[in-house]
């Protein structure tokens, strides 16, 4: 059993690890997975229990998905590292900063720490919903999160070879036929879209799309 309590002026921050299952008002949070660092593999596997737990963010105030580690690991690695993080809800650098840290590791996290764009999704604190909720033992490739007039989409291929996709507008709860505004916030990439949206990710990669009305000419 383990605690972290942290002090934040006359509060106090209370997080579970991911062994205790006592009842949610005795903690801010609880850790879904457990010694996840940066590798694409441990990326799904902090998905997977974001695929059928994302509904722990309303009986804690956040999902922990455990400390983010950038250098050793791929930049597709690292964009899937820290987007899994920032759709489960809570955000923990584990790079060494000091000193004696590594180079790579301080200049992939301003690469990657510093989109202003996903970092919003991180203060945010929400939990993304998986598009699908039958994948066994693995994690879903899709999540969503809306609230108000935002439409987010978080993609993720945790495999060694390009997958080519069409997500249909339908089944993530967009209206079909409507155009839409992408922007994806890795790249900045901005584009129209109706019925679906067609997704193109390199291995061990991610994307997260922004998706709102777009503007009438």
């Amino acid at each position: 059993m383990k605690f972290v309590v942290q002090t934040l002026g006359e509060d106090i921050y209370l997080n579970e690890a991911i062994s205790p299952l006592f009842p949610g008002q005795y903690a801010n949070s609880r850790r879904i997975s457990c010694d996840t660092y940066g590798g694409i593999s441990e990326t799904e596997y902090t998905l997977n229990a974001l695929t059928y737990g994302w509904w722990l963010d309303n009986v804690y105030d956040f999902n922990d998905p455990d400390h983010v580690v950038l250098d050793g690991y791929s930049e597709g690695e690292n964009r899937a590292r820290v987007t899994s993080a920032v759709i489960t809800g809570l955000f923990l650098s584990g790079d060494d900063f000091s000193e004696a840290g590594s180079a790579t590791g301080k200049a992939r996290a301003t690469l990657f720490l510093t989109n202003k764009d996903i970092n919003v999704l991180a203060k945010a604190g929400k939990s993304f919903r998986p598009v699908e909720g039958d994948t066994g033992s693995a994690a879903a490739n899709f999540f969503t999160e809306s609230g108000g007039n935002r439409f987010y989409l978080a993609a993720l291929n945790y495999s060694k070879t390009n997958i080519n996709v069409a997500v249909d507008f339908s089944r993530i709860g967009l209206s079909p036929g409507q155009s839409y505004q992408v922007k994806e916030l890795w790249s900045g990439a901005v584009f129209d879209a109706s019925n679906a949206l067609k997704l193109s990710l390199k291995p061990s990669d991610a994307a997260v799309y922004k998706i709102s009305a777009a503007v009438q000419k």
